[in-house]
């Protein structure tokens, strides 16, 4: 990151660190047959901690989206919450809006 040039306008600085990120991203292989496989799987992950902003990037989806955390109710009692994602391979932009209700992810047990 060295090499490329230091911005303090945030977009400018977000699209440099994604640029380098898909310059240096691995795509997932199988160990067995080394064929290369580029899924859905891969995703590419930001977290701007001074303006409070995540962005994330699906490797299939051209869009990054992103979600301003300092405009999300944390609070106890506030419910738990997931951004629908599945299936939707053009969502891009600011996503913070579109979190719906959710149940508690359920954690597997050992057997």
């Amino acid at each position: 990151m060295h090499a490329t040039s230091h911005s303090r306008i945030v977009r400018s600085a977000l699209t440099t660190a994604l640029v380098a990120f898909a310059a240096v991203f691995t795509p997932i292989a199988d160990a067995c047959t080394r064929a290369v496989y580029f899924g859905k799987e891969g995703w590419r992950t930001m977290s701007d901690q001074k303006n409070r902003v995540y962005y994330f990037e699906n490797t299939a989806s051209p869009s990054p989206v992103w979600v301003r955390l300092a405009n999300i109710d944390f609070k106890e009692g506030s419910g738990i919450r997931k951004l629908p994602l599945v299936g939707k391979l053009d969502l891009g932009g600011d996503q913070t809006d579109n979190f719906v209700k959710a149940e508690p992810f359920k954690f597997l047990a050992p057997d």
